[in-house]
């Protein structure tokens, strides 16, 4: 594992990441988090920051930065080929769920999890990291609600029973062959058994590392 490198750092050492950057601002301007507080910009950013720990590509951390711009913006893969490269777009695509917007999201939940649990399972290593270090990010923002609010959390989200968010987490950590034992995929085993309880996997006293 790298140590993490904050994103100033990340800028001033590679000009495809600051121009990333700037992108992912002006296309995530005015969303915010599932508390409706948080400016969305900073999720991206730190899963960038999170990848940065195993893969320091320039193509992978800008593909984290720009992880969710196809799925909740306007622009298109075209859009990301154009500006970032044909690598960059298929990383981002790896990240990007059909949102069916056509139906109520609730209502699609299930079946875009299911997707994207197939999609990441067939995924390169590459993609492994960003989807990861982008799940991680997820459940650190949880488990900081949870412990103030409790199960409460779940109202935020489309699908609000427990159990089905419990299966998605651990059925994603389950795809991240090559990446367990890592530091990242360590505090994720964790934090899904701190807010969901522990399951069937290898307890994280029992993994081995190096």
């Amino acid at each position: 594992m790298q140590a993490k490198k904050s994103m100033d750092e990340l800028r001033r050492s590679y000009p495809e990441v600051d121009r990333a950057y700037w992108f992912a601002i002006r296309a995530h301007r005015g969303q915010k988090r599932k508390d409706g507080i948080t400016p969305f910009i900073q999720h991206p950013i730190e899963v960038a920051e999170i990848v940065s720990t195993m893969s320091s590509a320039p193509s992978v951390i800008v593909a984290a930065l720009l992880h969710d711009v196809v799925e909740d913006t306007p622009f298109k893969l075209n859009d990301i080929a154009r500006m970032f490269g044909i690598y960059v777009a298929d990383l981002v695509g790896d990240e990007s769920e059909n949102k069916r917007r056509e139906k109520p999201a609730c209502e699609t939940w299930r079946l875009r999890k299911e997707e994207a649990i197939e999609k990441i399972a067939g995924a390169g290593k590459e993609a492994k990291m960003i989807s990861l270090a982008d799940k991680l990010s997820n459940l650190r923002s949880i488990w900081k609600d949870y412990q103030d609010v409790g199960d409460e959390v779940w109202t935020r989200f489309n699908v609000q029973e427990k159990k089905e968010h419990a299966w998605y987490f651990r059925s994603m950590r389950d795809q991240y062959i090559g990446l367990k034992g890592t530091d990242v995929w360590i505090e994720y085993a964790d934090l899904i058994e701190k807010i969901f309880g522990p399951d069937r996997a290898t307890p994280i006293s029992e993994i081995q590392v190096g």
